[in-house]
């Protein structure tokens, strides 16, 4: 197997690897963000301005009613189970 190399292509190589090691640390943090910590407080007061929602009786009971389908039906597609646990949460908040 034959590897067809263009002509300057080694030299453009180390260029740009001996440009990646001079760039400065704190350019690079900058550019990524990822040790200004700045996303981080953002995302911490959002947390802090959003209050907690109540989970409704509904919803509490559609959660065991799809928990127990599956682990009755482990192999059975979510989207189908869903629909079953739908209709066993109006069965058994009518029932109350």
């Amino acid at each position: 197997m034959t590897v067809v190399v263009p002509p300057g292509f080694w030299e453009f190589i180390q260029y740009v690897s001996e440009m990646n090691q001079t760039v400065d640390p704190a350019e690079t943090a900058i550019r990524s963000g990822s040790s200004t910590g700045r996303s981080r407080k953002l995302r911490s007061q959002i947390k802090a301005i959003k209050p907690k929602r109540k989970v409704s009786a509904y919803q509490k009971e559609f959660g065991r009613q799809l928990k127990r389908l599956k682990k009755a039906h482990p192999k059975t597609p979510v989207t189908r189970l869903m629909k079953k646990a739908h209709a066993a949460t109006k069965k058994a908040r009518r029932s109350k």
